[in-house]
């Protein structure tokens, strides 16, 4: 009897220690055409720059070597895919191809994650199971990155003050076939409201997600995460309670955030009490940041404008471009006026000109303001959209009309391409097609173009099928 008795409880352990050594941890993740017109200044100079920090990540996590599937938590609704033929509104695009790309789009209360294979006709419902909305009219929405057709990320977040925890990412590396939800994120400390600010990806492996929090007078206090294994995992490497090698960074308002390789980086700054434009450069992934101010494109131009750094983008490696973006008082009304600057050696040296400025347009709305924003294809291709703001004498109605340019010759000049009576998150392959998430007063559309911008038609995208999934 002690010998059988023996023997079960040693086939018992042994199944114990088999069955823990097979678990597998389940990851959490128109308007008239203008003439074209064509400015052609261009200078450049050198500017001091803080040097490279000896500083390395303290965390390096090898690439993944493969993506479990993610495992629903039947305990929490989740956010519902739409149905089959339900006419989407598109807040967002981000198109790869002629054919596929991604988009974020909202049914009246969260974001949803979507997919087209067809252009832009019909879309797939790939949203991860986020857990649903929080009642009483709060509805989530997504901040995302895509990267290429197969990788993407997504963090949500309640669209009113109502977050006081960091949550977690999801990420995709089959184009939204399948989600794997993040580690959670360190949220030690972080007892103030938060929203995700900019979430940006270098490659599949590195990434960077910034939090901004409460903003005070000139202040507006970030976190910012960085993750090396593909979004699995989130290492916090600046907290928004220390200003110790953080620069300017937690000086309000940060309007953007890239990366050229996994260390180097750059944050633009606008809207703040720096009257100076300036950006925030990291050489070591994030771990510290150095201030640098920009040369004046013009002279006393910073003692006559308030200046700004918006828009930046990497055009290929070390190469950055971005705006900076002045309100000039002294001209009547107060315009903003923009130049572009862009580096070929993560900021060594600054190329400048003017962007073009388009005629401000005359009626009875009163103009509100004008924004520049720009994206570049490749090294020589970019775009420039430059939004102006009107209202209506009394502020009961505002309009808005975006003038669109494109340079083919790394932004040296810029040639008009089109006006239109809407403002719109743009999206181009190439020269010839475009799309954007258009909005004007209350209504919204999705257009394209095959002609370069000068003419745009407009969509009417629908839910696909799930059969239609890749």
């Amino acid at each position: 009897m002690k010998i059988t008795l023996i023997v079960l409880i040693c086939i018992i352990s042994i199944g114990i220690l088999v069955a823990c050594n097979n678990a597998q941890p389940i990851l959490s993740t128109s308007t008239p055409e203008e003439e074209a017109t064509t400015t052609e200044t261009t200078e450049k100079v050198e500017t001091v720059i803080p040097t490279t920090s000896t500083n390395e990540p303290t965390n390096t996590i090898a690439p993944p070597t493969s993506t479990p599937t993610a495992e629903l938590n039947e305990k929490k609704p989740v956010i519902e895919h739409l149905d089959e033929g339900e006419v989407l509104t598109l807040t967002s695009i981000k198109m790869i191809e002629n054919t596929t790309g991604w988009g974020v789009g909202n049914d009246g209360i969260d974001d949803h994650i979507l997919r087209t294979l067809d252009g832009g006709d019909s879309w797939l419902d790939i949203t991860p199971p986020e857990s649903a909305s929080l009642g009483e009219g709060i509805g989530k929405r997504a901040m995302s990155y895509f990267l290429d057709v197969d990788h993407g990320w997504a963090t949500y977040y309640p669209d009113r003050d109502y977050q006081f925890e960091p949550s977690s990412v999801w990420y995709t590396t089959d184009g939204g076939e399948s989600w794997e939800e993040s580690s959670p994120l360190d949220g030690t400390g972080l007892d103030t409201f938060f929203e995700p600010r900019q979430l940006y990806f270098h490659d599949e492996f590195f990434g960077w997600l910034m939090l901004g929090h409460d903003r005070g007078v000139g202040n507006a206090p970030v976190t910012i995460y960085r993750t090396a294994d593909g979004g699995r995992n989130w290492d916090r490497v600046i907290d928004p309670f220390s200003d110790e090698n953080s620069g300017f960074i937690h000086i309000c308002c940060q309007s953007g955030m890239v990366f050229t390789d996994s260390k180097t980086g750059l944050i633009t700054s606008q809207d703040g009490p720096v009257e100076t434009a300036y950006v925030n450069w990291t050489y070591d992934g994030g771990l510290s940041w150095q201030e640098q101010i920009l040369p004046a494109a013009d002279e006393n131009l910073f003692s006559r404008a308030w200046c700004g750094t918006r828009s930046p983008v990497v055009r290929a490696p070390k190469s950055i471009a971005l705006v900076v973006e002045c309100l000039d008082a002294s001209q009547e009304p107060a315009l903003n006026v923009a130049f572009f600057y862009s580096s070929e050696d993560n900021g060594q040296t600054w190329e400048y000109s003017q962007l073009p400025v388009p005629p401000l347009e005359k009626g009875t709305w009163d103009y509100l303001r004008r924004t520049h924003n720009i994206d570049f294809m490749n090294q020589d291709l970019g775009w420039a959209f430059t939004s102006d703001f009107f209202q209506l004498q009394g502020g009961e109605e505002s309009y808005a009309l975006t003038h669109i340019y494109h340079s083919v010759d790394e932004g040296v000049s810029w040639e008009e391409v089109k006006t239109v009576s809407w403002m719109g998150v743009f999206s181009f392959i190439d020269l010839q097609n475009g799309w954007a998430a258009a909005f004007s007063k209350d209504e919204s559309a999705l257009v394209r173009t095959v002609d370069e911008g000068r003419t745009w038609q407009m969509m009417t995208p629908q839910v696909a099928p799930e059969s239609n999934s890749p």
